[in-house]
């Protein structure tokens, strides 16, 4: 979506320079991050999860690789 608003508003003549990343580094971030995720997952397996002992919260799954990522992704668009 980000990418297609630029494109709109470049078309425009709006200047859209805000953000860290371009078009490009928003789908790499993706590909390699759901690639560790897979990754990880067939080394330490789908259903590993540390959770605090106290409250039985789950602190990592082998999804939270992505979902980090994403996040990060996300703040720097």
């Amino acid at each position: 979506m980000v990418s297609y608003t630029r494109v709109r508003s470049e078309g425009l003549g709006i200047k859209n320079k805000g953000g860290l990343m371009q078009r490009s580094e928003p789908i790499i971030i993706t590909v390699l991050s759901a690639l560790i995720c897979g990754i990880s997952s067939h080394f330490i397996g789908n259903r590993v999860k540390y959770i605090l002992p106290s409250n039985s919260i789950e602190i990592f799954e082998t999804i939270t690789i992505f979902t980090l990522l994403t996040l990060i992704m996300a703040i720097l668009i």
